[in-house]
């Protein structure tokens, strides 16, 4: 989760809401059958036409099962397809030097037509 001490700047709200925004349209948009790269695709393009594409630093997401960290890696360069039961988490972020930076997590399932939200 994200937290900010004090009152932040307007950059930094600006940016909250573009990954919260990023990461609800994922959320929305996935499920078994699509082609990883090009729905990551499609959140990275939704964060760059908010004009913040240069502070994309990592993937989406990556899978989860007996380790934290597994495949499939929601990357761009990933041709795989998703599928049902498939566990994975959704975590768009941007990171500014010298500002800071957002990240929003969540853990689902992907479902045949889309995808049931394990975290709270």
């Amino acid at each position: 989760r994200t937290i900010c001490l004090g009152n932040p700047k307007q950059k930094l709200k600006d940016i909250y809401k573009a990954v919260e925004f990023a990461q609800k349209w994922s959320i929305k948009n996935i499920k078994s059958g699509i082609i990883i790269a090009d729905h990551v695709k499609s959140v990275h393009d939704i964060l760059r036409k908010k004009g913040f594409g240069k502070y994309l630093k990592h993937t989406l997401g990556h899978g989860v099962g007996t380790r934290i960290h597994e495949s499939p890696k929601l990357s761009q360069k990933n041709r795989r397809m998703l599928k049902e039961n498939m566990v994975v988490t959704i975590e768009p972020g941007l990171y500014i030097n010298g500002l800071g930076g957002v990240r929003i997590e969540d853990m689902l399932i992907i479902k045949k037509k889309g995808s049931e939200v394990i975290t709270k």
